[in-house]
């Protein structure tokens, strides 16, 4: 699997789109941080809060990315050679798995440079906020990742892509205002489902929703894993079984 993750990575580092993506991560985040962007509630925030702001367009390039990069696989044929060469198929989806994780990581830092250009001072609750952020994005990834490849037409995969970051959106704007009437015991546990949504860690770091939307940064990162795990156990499940044909 080593050597279908490096695989990977060699053609991560050449593709346009992603090259494309650190660039702007880099530049739109020191320009967002340093406040050329204004917006009435935007123009309120200090520079650590506005580099928060902006991550979650990560979320939005890795929902065009991962399909992208990822279907064709099948549309060129990639994975039955693959096959063939002796790799199974949990293997083929495990490297891709690490690769978009690497690509978000890397990404990440880009993003964290920027904000620092901008202008942002991260102190250690901003670091760990941002730490908990990536972690939202790598869940995010894994759970597009079971769409990305168990699906081979990529018309489908794109829509559904889209579909989840719209569901994604929509749930956490319903979620905090669902949570507001809900009492403090059950306000609780609905925080908790909330940040089942990476979008939903998101808003609850953004000041976007309401304080009690968020549950807690050891809670958002231990969501975040246990999403990751579950996503990949998914993913994974009896796929070395499946017809390719």
């Amino acid at each position: 699997m080593i050597n279908l993750y490096k695989a990977n990575m060699s053609r991560l580092f050449h593709n346009i789109l992603y090259i494309a993506g650190c660039v702007i991560a880099i530049a739109a985040t020191a320009a967002f941080t340093a406040g050329m962007v204004h917006n009435p509630y935007i123009d309120r925030m200090g520079e650590e809060s506005r580099m928060i702001f902006i991550s979650a367009a990560m979320i939005a390039f890795f929902t065009i990315f991962i399909p992208i990069f990822t279907n064709p696989e099948y549309t060129d044929g990639s994975i039955r050679n693959k096959i063939v060469s002796g790799y199974s198929q949990k293997q083929v989806y495990m490297s891709y798995l690490l690769c978009h994780f690497t690509a978000a990581a890397v990404m990440w830092l880009f993003y964290m440079i920027g904000g620092i250009i901008g202008g942002a001072r991260p102190d250690g609750r901003i670091l760990v906020t941002n730490i908990i952020i990536l972690f939202a994005v790598l869940s995010y990834i894994s759970f597009l990742m079971i769409i990305a490849l168990r699906l081979k037409k990529m018309v489908i995969v794109a829509i559904l892509s889209i579909l989840t970051l719209n569901m994604s959106y929509s749930s956490v704007m319903f979620g905090n205002a669902i949570l507001t009437i809900m009492e403090d015991e059950s306000r609780k546990i609905g925080a908790v489902i909330y940040n089942i949504s990476s979008l939903g860690q998101w808003f609850a770091n953004t000041g976007f929703a309401d304080d009690f939307a968020n549950p807690g940064l050891h809670i958002q990162l231990m969501v975040s894993v246990a999403l990751i795990l579950f996503t990949t156990a998914i993913g994974t499940l009896a796929i070395n079984k499946r017809d390719l044909a």
